[in-house]
Formats: structure tokens, sequence, C-alpha cells
């Protein structure tokens, strides 16, 4: 797994499963899954800061071909659980709530797999 940055945008290899691979399974399936993008999201406060407000995830997942895509957008929703949890332990987001978060995920099919995250102020800028 690779993770590095261009400008405020944290760009990973960690792949994004859908919510199906730890729903509904015992915890540890979900904490497994929290562990590795714990691993990928450390530090991210000095990308992004800490929150002072209401702020927006952007996040594209690019898988391979198109066996890989979630076609479920519940699924592909609920994925982002552990991402929004990590990040709002370590600051970044004041709450997970859509009070002080707005989320957008898009997927597409890619060369290169990755996903790439990106958080703002409501109103611009990281």
């Amino acid at each position: 797994m690779r993770t590095w940055h261009e400008g405020t945008t944290l760009i990973t290899t960690q792949y994004l499963s859908s919510l199906n691979a730890w729903n509904n399974k015992p915890r540890y399936h979900y904490t497994a899954e929290r562990k590795a993008w714990e691993a990928v999201l450390a530090g991210t406060v000095f990308l992004w800061g800490r929150a002072k407000g209401k702020r927006i995830l952007t996040v594209r997942r690019l898988v391979k071909n198109r066996n890989g895509l979630i076609k479920d957008r519940d699924n592909l929703v609920g994925s982002l659980k552990p991402i929004k949890d990590i990040l709002t332990r370590m600051g970044v987001f004041v709450d997970d709530s859509d009070e002080f978060l707005t989320f957008s995920i898009e997927q597409a099919v890619s060369k290169n797999p990755r996903v790439e995250l990106t958080v703002e102020n409501e109103g611009g800028s990281a």
C-alpha cells in the first residue's frame, strides 16, 4: 500500500471496501477495516487542520475494472464510516453528523486504482 498527497488531496492505494465487507459480521471485521484506515489517515490533521466548523469530505474511489465498482449506493456511502470515524476522532471533523459534515463519494474505472480524499471547510480551503 502506498499513500501520498498532492496539495490537499490524500491519495492511497488502500482498498475502500463495500459496507458488506464488515456489516452484520463479528466486530473484528469492522475493527480490521478501521485499523487499516487509521494507518493511512495518521497525521492528516497536519494536512487538513482541526475543524472549526462544517467541513466537506470528497472521496473518489478508482478501481481497476467494472467488477470492482460498488453497485449499491447504500454500501458505497456506508464504506466511508471508518474514515469519518477516524477523522472525527483526530479532530479533522467536529462531528460526523450532517450538522458538521457534508460528504460526497464517486467511483470510476482507472488503470491506476486508488482512493483520493479531500477535506475542505465549507465555503472552500482546507
